[in-house]
């Protein structure tokens, strides 16, 4: 599940694409797994 409005990869502060951190609870602004951020966060 990809949230709308965020770019196809974004990436942590060494340059990396961000890293899945939790499955279950799915967490996050996005409830994607993932420290994605985007203009509703």
């Amino acid at each position: 599940m990809k949230a709308e409005g965020l770019p196809e990869s974004q990436q942590n502060v060494f340059g990396e694409p961000i890293a899945l951190c939790c499955s279950d609870p799915v967490t996050g602004f996005y409830r994607d797994g993932h420290c994605n951020t985007g203009p509703n966060d």
